[in-house]
């Protein structure tokens, strides 16, 4: 025997079928019913948070009465998950119920029909119809997952241009000899939608005329398209990374319908923005046992000109780093999508392999390709000196003690698909730099290349439990290295490279002093496990070298683990890491160069 009955949709998932509760207002309820015969976790729960006892001792009519009401509620919870052929029992005493669930139902077909239009199914097969809602034929019935796939069916069609389709609750047909059901979704799709007119309102400090150009110029939509939802959502997108808006609010006029064809009609897009505030000041901060301190504090003011434009001041105050930076980016050079970046930077360094003092000025023109990949051309040009503390034969090699000029040029790549810049879990990004320099006494290039990727296995999303990080890192010097003073050079290990190994601790040592290399490569994994909302634990391996010609060095691996605090409010992770070298390296004495571990404070991904 075959019947239909529509789901309740507007309630909480795991009882989308139930109804409200009413209780005399004479009688008192606060205990929970204790229920016989049911041991999943969620169904329990659902019972409970819907059905509570008297406190008081009712009448005999209002003991009817209870039990008939919440005897109905319970087999409504049951039926949300797939329990159709379940018997309830209600005790006298109201404190107990007894169930027999026995079979769980299971999906069997799913249907799409077309209410009050001769539309041909776009959609066409049972398979089809499986793939679009991400529902299993065989699989066990839950009306939370059948009432998520409503919106996937919504989706589907709004994206074929249907902007007003309406999707019916969907229906249920059981089929009580082989216990298995038909889910059976009523489709009201309009009329397909095309765009007339793009209408934009800022609410904003500024003029909003001169917002309107950096917002046109990231439309993905043109007059008398057909609306595509997925274009709105990459228009979404394109705008989130530069922080201009802090609401932004998409609708749809009333469709109108297209006298030149009946199977259309045409509609607005309406824009609705509020401009963010125009200053941020951020601090960081991070601590560890071989960097001590280091402290980061930005200024930056957005959309400086009213055009989208950003200037931003950086300061980075550490016991052996001090930098200073200064950066505008103007959008929308020449053409849309152009985005040309100016730093002007001081730097001072005092490392245990060498002091420098610089001053660098760059410019780069950055040309995105959608909103994933940029391609950069630029110049840069740098006045230091650098201090060389590495000593052979208590001798100084490579020392400028006088400044010296280089100019160079820049050819970059990146590639961005994360979901977070500051706290990634899903994506990838890409760098990579190619750097020609001409100094007065070398000529030579470097490459630096780096990818990380991020990969959340968790199903609940809000939770976004567990996370695998992993990382590459690659770079080399082509030149005569011979003569490259050592600031140039590359060095590793440290809180955002391999954290076995102290800061720029990698690689070969002269009298305990790191030396660096010419050639770098690293590889590193960290898996992080959520163990409630707010804390998580880390586990990591970090590995990688640094070479130079006659200098070969072996591969240094660190391991580690640590702890995440995940703040209430929309903060980064707070972290602290504990990281072990897998091997410590001796100096001629026979006394330990690297430390037994290494501990990290910061904020944020590692990498």
């Amino acid at each position: 025997m075959k019947f239909l009955f529509y789901f309740l949709l507007s309630f909480s998932a795991c009882i989308s079928l139930s109804v409200a509760k009413k209780t005399p207002r004479n009688i008192k309820t606060e205990k929970k019913i204790t229920v016989l015969g049911v041991y999943n976790k969620n169904i329990l729960n659902a019972i409970n948070e819907q059905i509570t006892i008297p406190t008081e001792k009712p009448t005999e009519l209002e003991r009817y009465f209870w039990i008939k009401r919440n005897t109905n509620t319970i087999y409504e919870i049951l039926w949300a998950f797939g329990y159709f052929d379940a018997k309830v029992f209600l005790h006298d005493t109201c404190e107990k119920c007894t169930v027999k669930l026995n079979r769980h139902y299971t999906i069997d077909k799913i249907k799409c029909l077309h209410i009050r239009q001769n539309i041909p199914e776009i959609v066409t097969n049972d398979e089809q119809f499986f793939k679009l809602t991400e529902l299993k034929k065989g699989t066990l019935f839950s009306a939370n997952e059948v009432s998520s796939s409503t919106n996937k069916i919504r989706d589907y069609y709004r994206n074929l241009g249907f902007a007003f389709v309406h999707v019916n609750p969907p229906e249920i047909e059981l089929n009580n000899k082989n216990k298995t059901v038909n889910v059976i979704y009523n489709l009201d799709l309009g009329k397909l939608i095309k765009i007339r007119n793009t209408i934009i309102n800022i609410k904003s400090k500024k003029s909003p005329k001169l917002l309107e150009p950096f917002i046109k110029n990231r439309l993905t939509w043109k007059t008398n398209e057909h609306y595509d939802l997925k274009k709105i959502e990459q228009f979404k997108d394109s705008l989130v990374k530069y922080n201009l808006f802090s609401s932004l609010n998409i609708e749809l006029s009333e469709p109108i319908p297209d006298n030149e064809d009946p199977n259309y009609a045409v509609s607005d897009i309406i824009l609705n923005f509020e401009e963010a505030p125009l200053r941020s000041i951020q601090l960081g901060a991070k601590l560890s046992t071989t960097n001590v301190f280091n402290l980061v504090a930005e200024w930056k003011h957005y959309n400086i000109d009213g055009k989208g434009s950003t200037f931003e001041v950086v300061n980075n105050i550490g016991k052996d780093e001090q930098i200073f930076k200064i950066e505008h980016n103007y959008y929308d050079l020449f053409t849309k999508n152009q985005r040309l970046s100016t730093q002007a930077k001081f730097i001072r360094e005092d490392e245990t392999s060498y002091h420098t003092l610089k001053y660098c000025a760059s410019s780069i023109l950055w040309h995105s390709f959608g909103n994933v990949l940029e391609l950069g051309l630029g110049g840069f040009g740098e006045y230091s000196k650098t201090i060389d503390k590495v000593v052979s034969d208590e001798n100084l090699i490579n020392t400028n003690v006088s400044y010296i000029r280089t100019l160079g040029a820049l050819i970059g790549f990146k590639a961005n698909a994360i979901d977070d810049i500051i706290d990634p879990h899903c994506g990838f990004k890409i760098n990579a730099d190619f750097i020609p320099m001409f100094s007065e006494n070398i000529n030579y290039s470097k490459f630096l290349a780096s990818f990380y990727g991020y990969f959340d296995f968790g199903k609940n999303r809000l939770n976004k439990n567990p996370m695998l990080a992993l990382y590459a890192r690659y770079g080399t010097i082509f030149g005569n290295t011979e003569k490259l003073t050592r600031d140039k050079m590359f060095f590793a290990g440290g809180a955002n490279s391999i954290r076995g190994y102290g800061e720029k601790k990698l690689g070969g040592l002269l009298n305990r002093i790191p030396y660096g290399g010419s050639s770098l490569i690293e590889f590193g994994v960290e898996c992080t496990i959520n163990l409630n909302k707010k804390i998580g634990g880390a586990i990591f391996i970090e590995t990688g070298k640094l070479y130079s010609p006659g200098k070969q060095q072996n591969w240094m691996t660190g391991i580690g683990f640590g702890l995440r605090y995940r703040p209430p409010i929309s903060l980064p992770v707070i972290k602290v890491d504990i990281a072990f070298p897998t091997k410590r390296r001796k100096d001629n004495d026979g006394k330990y160069v690297d430390s037994l571990f290494n501990v990290y404070v910061g904020i944020g991904q590692t990498f």
